[in-house]
Formats: structure tokens, C-alpha cells, sequence
């Protein structure tokens, strides 16, 4: 039984850290992608060429 107790708490100290840390990740989840959009998007970038392309095949 004292074994069962030391491994919940165990356990919830962990998800009490997971739950501390999540918003800061989860922000720079947010800042990457949002950067990742800007350079992969911008004019000359392989997302400007491949948007490009698409239209112009579907301008045809």
C-alpha cells in the first residue's frame, strides 16, 4: 500500500509540472509555426512558388 502511494504521487506531481509547463510550450509552439508560415510564404520562398504554380494551374 505504501508502494501505491509513493507512485501517485509520484504521478501527480508530474502531471502538476506538465500542467505548469504547457502554456509556455504550447506559446512556443506558436511563435515557431508562425515563423515557419512567415519564411516558408514569403515572395521567393518555396510556399510563395508552390501557391503560384497552383494557381496558375487552376488558372488555365
Amino acid at each position: 500500500m505504501v508502494l501505491k502511494r509513493g507512485r501517485k504521487a509520484a504521478s501527480s506531481a508530474g502531471w502538476c509540472r506538465l500542467r505548469r509547463l504547457a502554456p509556455t510550450v504550447g506559446r512556443i509552439a506558436l511563435f515557431v509555426h508562425a515563423l515557419f508560415d512567415e519564411v516558408y510564404y514569403r515572395p521567393g520562398g518555396r510556399g510563395a512558388q508552390s501557391c503560384h504554380d497552383e494557381f496558375q494551374a487552376l488558372a488555365t
